[in-house]
């Protein structure tokens, strides 16, 4: 894990290294989680293998957001903390998040594994993922294609 030199221009961010075991690439900016905890996946569990984020209740799991495209069996960075402005969200129809709800600034796992969606958890409810989440700063249309979103990224 690293930090970026601390600085009065830019946020601070905190970076990890994980190896991508998903069989797929992980591109920039989709979610990432380390892999254990369950019967199926303890062969593999080292503290470092990791996949896309596949399921909303693996939250406690959270690595970070891909910053550059990661190739399949292949080692690569993940942001664990601080500000981004391109994590990937799933397409909604007709809809625009981040517009002052709470609920809907705390993403949940989306559609594509890898991708967030609006209308998360309350921030009451964190505690149930650990408060490991990603949670939306600023208004995005979140209709066709996968947007980029400007978010806070807590992994850890």
């Amino acid at each position: 894990m690293y930090s970026l030199q601390v600085n009065r221009t830019s946020p601070d961010k905190v970076y990890t290294t994980i190896r991508n075991v998903d069989g797929d690439s992980i591109t920039a900016g989709l979610c990432a989680r380390y892999i254990g905890g369950f019967d199926a996946e303890a062969v593999s569990t080292d503290g470092i293998s990791a996949i896309k984020l596949d399921n909303d209740s693996m939250w406690q799991y959270f690595a970070g957001v891909a910053i550059t495209d990661i190739a399949s069996d292949e080692y690569g960075i993940v942001q664990s903390w601080g500000y981004s402005e391109n994590v990937s969200m799933s397409a909604e129809a007709n809809k625009t998040a981040g517009t002052g709800v709470a609920a809907e600034t705390y993403l949940k796992k989306g559609a594509i594994a890898g991708t967030l969606f609006s209308v998360g958890k309350t921030p009451q409810a964190l505690s149930t993922q650990f408060y490991r989440y990603v949670q939306l700063w600023d208004t995005v249309n979140m209709s066709g294609g996968i947007p980029q979103a400007t978010c806070w990224i807590r992994a850890f």
